[in-house]
């Protein structure tokens, strides 16, 4: 198992190793890094990557949460929001997918931190000098191109429900907009309700469709993605991809710890 010999301002995190959400699959995940014993600073810096991925994981709820509040008015038809409505609904909606994309990368930092220490060939990057560098998708390659990690629970894990065509939907659509939103605007496309009102209404209480891909023309509106359902089944993913994540990453530590 591979040491650090240098001193690192990391061992003085301010975050300790502990569960943040306290579902079963994070209690057993904590539970195992502290039966491994490692010396510091790996527990300090997998405390502070572990709130780092629940701190992504809130981020992402709340701007959720403030796109549902963000209010338009209803107009006769069809037509689309005002510019103002529309530019506040476009930054909820850019930050809550960015903060999604950084969960994944998050969450990736802590897959990178057990895997380093694994994996003898040096594929990783050391997670004291080069984290900057470390995302979810450059550490899905390094699992899914080497045969040594083939039986691994957590490349089966990202192999299944988050690589190509084959991924659950939520992680596509989240994904795409968050790559989309790096390079085009995200433009918001009819607005509809069932509810009839003469005031302005939250997000929340209509259907606002966005199309297929804004950095095409003309829009196309025909892979149905809506704001609401869109954001709620990315929320529900990722808080499930936590866990499954957690529960792989349980079994890879007591890989370790039954091998020491």
């Amino acid at each position: 198992m591979k040491r650090s010999t240098g001193n690192s301002s990391v061992s003085h995190a301010p975050f300790p190793l502990r569960c943040w959400r306290h579902t079963g699959a994070e209690d057993a995940f904590i539970q195992a890094w502290m039966r491994l014993q490692m010396p510091e600073p790996w527990p300090r810096l997998a405390g502070l990557y572990h709130a780092a991925s629940f701190a992504c994981h809130m981020r992402a709820s709340e701007f959720f949460a403030r796109l549902r509040e963000c209010r338009v008015r209803l107009r006769d038809g069809l037509l689309p929001l005002e510019e103002d409505e529309a530019r506040a609904i476009e930054s909820h909606l850019w930050a809550f997918f960015q903060a999604g994309k950084q969960l994944l990368d998050a969450l990736a930092r802590e897959v990178n931190l057990i895997y380093w220490h694994r994996d003898e060939a040096g594929r990783f990057d050391d997670p004291l000098t080069k984290a900057r560098w470390i995302s979810f998708y450059t550490v899905r390659q390094k699992l899914l191109t080497h045969e040594q990690f083939a039986h691994e629970p957590i490349r089966q894990l990202f192999e299944r429900h988050a690589s190509g065509q084959a991924a659950d939907p939520p992680y596509r659509a989240l994904s795409h907009w968050a790559n989309v939103g790096l390079v085009a605007p995200l433009v918001m496309g009819p607005v509809v309700s069932d509810v009839a009102a003469d005031h302005p209404l939250s997000v929340g209480r209509c259907r606002i469709l966005l199309p297929d891909d804004p950095r095409q023309f003309p829009a196309t509106y025909d892979q149905g993605f809506e704001i609401n359902a869109t954001g709620r089944s990315i929320l529900t993913w990722l808080a499930w991809f936590m866990d499954e994540v957690y529960q792989a990453l349980t079994f890879t530590l007591k890989q370790m710890e039954s091998a020491r």
